[in-house]
């Protein structure tokens, strides 16, 4: 069965490579195999695949295409890419004040912070990126690599090093996910690609309103396998970790 993202791929081949997202809101109910469905919240989450993933770039404000067709597409096409990319990430969000927060937390307790390399231009506070204070930014091969390659988006992993010798060996040891919508799914999705990594839990940062609806969620049977396993932040929990580390115990987090 393909994946959501697998699926706005696939809308992108069908048009040589880039397409308008009100293209793609349509065209992905086109797709064999499609599980989009016609809520209020489907082109929200297909606007988060896409500016999330490192499978697609900006061409300007709407217009996206697939980074394998970088080289491919029509000149008309090449002439409309932003010479400056960063114009999309130049202003601080909630979404990069949180892995802001995290990456602190996670150097403050000895980890190797990473975030998706689409985010390292992110600000954070005016004038600061998060490049200027992640660790890496291009994730660690820990495991066979199809399987890297689908949690490489994880918003913010605490890795470890436990490399031996002249033997890099990072192993993931948090794992957090912020989501701003009600699309928990593509999340837990991931997390239990992860089950049998040495962590004992997994963490949906998101606002406190939509705890019910995780609540909801994680109680499905495809998540039984990581029910006990994923732990619920509000965004003003994390703002007390962040102002008190002593609270990480109470989060398990240690």
């Amino acid at each position: 069965m393909k994946t959501q993202e697998e699926i706005i791929q696939e809308v992108l081949k069908n048009n040589n490579g880039y397409a308008y997202f009100s293209q793609i809101y349509n065209d992905v109910f086109t797709i064999p195999g499609n599980s989009f469905k016609k809520e209020n919240k489907y082109k929200e989450s297909i606007r988060g695949y896409v500016q999330r993933s490192d499978s697609f770039f900006s061409i300007k404000p709407g217009l996206w295409a697939l980074e394998e067709y970088r080289d491919k597409l029509p000149e008309e096409i090449k002439e409309m890419i932003q010479e400056d990319t960063e114009s999309y990430f130049e202003r601080p969000t909630t979404h990069s004040k949180i892995q802001a927060d995290l990456i602190a937390m996670g150097k403050e307790l000895g980890y190797i912070t990473y975030i998706p390399s689409q985010d390292k231009t992110k600000v954070f506070e005016e004038g600061k990126k998060l490049i200027d204070i992640v660790d890496i930014y291009t994730i660690p091969i820990f495991t066979y690599k199809p399987m890297v390659d689908k949690v490489r988006t994880i918003d913010i992993i605490w890795f470890k090093d436990e490399s031996i010798d002249s033997t890099k060996m990072f192993f993931p040891k948090g794992v957090f996910e912020i989501e701003t919508s009600t699309n928990f799914v593509n999340s837990l999705e991931k997390f239990k690609l992860l089950i049998n990594f040495n962590m004992q839990y997994f963490y949906i940062i998101s606002p406190k309103e939509k705890e019910k609806t995780f609540n909801n969620l994680i109680v499905r049977d495809e998540f039984e396998q990581i029910r006990n396993r994923v732990k619920f932040l509000a965004f003003e929990d994390v703002e007390s970790l962040v102002s008190n580390p002593n609270i990480l115990k109470r989060f398990d987090i240690l």
